[in-house]
């Protein structure tokens, strides 16, 4: 007799039996890249990948090419989009999308290597990404000669952004065309995340640079004049209940800036230099907008990534106790386990970073060449305040105070007892050259060489951005290093004011 329970029973093994199946079936495979690479000058490539889906964490894997070329790499399905590098001095980059789950095959000659072939079911997705930087490349040379302020760089009117919102859009139009009369697997996967990139991509670089009062002309923002005609271009599909968008960079870095702007723009009157003021008061405002517990959390870890990790980057301090706790809290959710021991990693790290370049300890030694090809060594410097500017010719923020330096130069131009230096990260010496006379640029001008973040001079000062300023006593010993300039600049002046 068929009784209730059989029947019970039936039901419970079909559903088990579904849900193996449908996992099975969404179960993306291991994907294999193979290929021949000739003329390289290299006997590797290099395969960066983040681990953790969400930013906070990538790996550098070096791939073998052996002495006939070839090359092999047998991974599991990506978390995020990764990197395919060959020759980092003239790299020939590929972008390995997370939709990949098949063979691929790549030949690759660097005397020809716009030459590139790439073979298999999927080829078409990582051949998209080399073609559509070409598209754009010519795309930004057209318009840049039709609108003057898009190669200028101004984006300060109103019509540089309507002209970015053009390319933009162009842009989508040309990754719709290009798969229109195609059937990929994961295809479709593909563009929505590619539409993604291009959208977010926009909004975080339409915000970039700009007033904080800008995030009341977002769409979403609960203050925003939700009727006015200057409203964000795509502003209005910003989403909060989308877990696959974590894996999108652009994604990342435009809600991480936006949280900032909202602090500072509701906060006015607060210390805006302050980490914790980011810390918590970003809490909230990712307690509002993600209404999903669990992507609460994710958002959460990713944006105390983002602060620990600009800390890290100008060497600013914080307070560690206040971010310890609001990583504890984060402790019993199911992303902790894979994701927090990382974030405590970073507290550390940033810890001992600023303690190593805290005031009073040991500057390190360096060496570094003039104009006229002559070393200077730090300790030709001995018994004399150095105040040092690092900058580029591609950095902004470093230009813009090329007029405060040079005023704090021709200030105290009359002491023996100190000097300045002015050190460039130009990898180009031509750049540096020219940037130098055209803002008549004062002090000693010295530069790192052509290996830029890779010299010595950076790598013993820890340096991965700019702007920097760093001050040393005639000791030998830190005075402070900093991100900014208005702080350097005070403490230069209060320093001087002493002698």
């Amino acid at each position: 007799m068929y009784n209730g329970n059989q029947r019970m029973k039936n039901i419970i093994i079909f559903l088990i039996f579904s849900c193996l199946l449908t996992a099975c079936q969404n179960e993306k495979k291991q994907f294999v890249i193979e290929g021949k690479v000739s003329n390289n000058s290299k006997d590797y490539a290099l395969f960066v990948q983040d681990t953790t889906g969400i930013g906070i964490s990538n790996i550098i894997d070096t791939v073998n090419i052996d002495i006939n070329g070839n090359f092999s790499i047998k991974n599991k399905p990506l978390k995020a989009n990764s990197s395919l590098i060959f020759n980092e001095e003239r790299p020939v980059r590929l972008t390995i999308p997370t939709t990949l789950d098949s063979s691929i095959k790549i030949v690759l000659d660097f005397s020809e290597p716009d030459l590139i072939k790439i073979k298999g079911e999927q080829a078409s997705l990582i051949k998209f990404y080399l073609d559509q930087q070409n598209f754009w490349v010519t795309l930004y040379e057209e318009m840049s000669d039709k609108h003057p302020e898009l190669a200028a760089g101004n984006n300060q009117t109103i019509n540089f952004h309507k002209i970015q919102d053009t390319i933009t859009n162009l842009r989508i139009k040309y990754l719709e065309k290009y798969f229109k009369n195609s059937k990929i697997i994961n295809q479709e996967d593909f563009i929505i995340s590619e539409k993604n990139s291009l959208i977010y991509s926009n909004l975080y670089y339409r915000m970039s640079g700009q007033k904080s009062d800008i995030v009341k002309r977002l769409k979403f923002y609960q203050k925003s004049d939700r009727n006015s005609s200057e409203t964000l271009t795509y502003s209005d599909k910003v989403s909060f209940s989308d877990k696959s968008l974590f894996s999108n960079q652009y994604y990342r870095e435009f809600i991480n800036n936006v949280i900032m702007d909202v602090v500072r723009f509701e906060n006015p009157d607060e210390n805006l230099s302050s980490y914790e003021l980011y810390l918590n008061k970003g809490m909230i405002i990712i307690d509002n907008w993600f209404k999903n517990p669990d992507l609460r959390k994710i958002q959460k870890i990713i944006f105390i990534n983002h602060l620990i990790s600009n800390a890290k980057a100008f060497r600013n301090p914080l307070k560690f106790s206040e971010f310890q706790k609001k990583i504890e809290k984060l402790k019993n959710s199911r992303y902790a386990n894979e994701n927090l021991p990382i974030l405590e990693q970073k507290l550390r790290q940033l810890e001992s970073l600023i303690s190593k370049f805290s005031a009073g300890k040991k500057a390190p030694d360096f060496e570094l060449e003039s104009l006229k090809g002559k070393l200077y060594k730090s300790s030709d410097f001995e018994n004399k305040l150095m105040f040092i500017d690092v900058w580029a010719s591609w950095c902004g923020p470093c230009i813009s105070s090329f007029p405060k330096w040079n005023k704090l130069i021709e200030d105290y131009s009359n002491s023996n007892e100190f000097v300045f230096l002015s050190v460039s990260m130009d990898k180009d010496k031509n750049k540096w050259i020219s940037s130098i006379e055209k803002f008549n640029l004062k002090g000693l001008k010295l530069h790192v060489g052509s290996k830029e973040f890779d010299s010595e001079f950076a790598k013993s000062f820890d340096i991965k951005s700019l702007p920097n300023y760093i001050a040393i006593d005639g000791k030998g010993n830190i005075i402070s290093v900093s991100s900014s300039f208005n702080d350097f600049q005070e403490l230069v002046r209060n320093k001087l004011s002493e002698k």
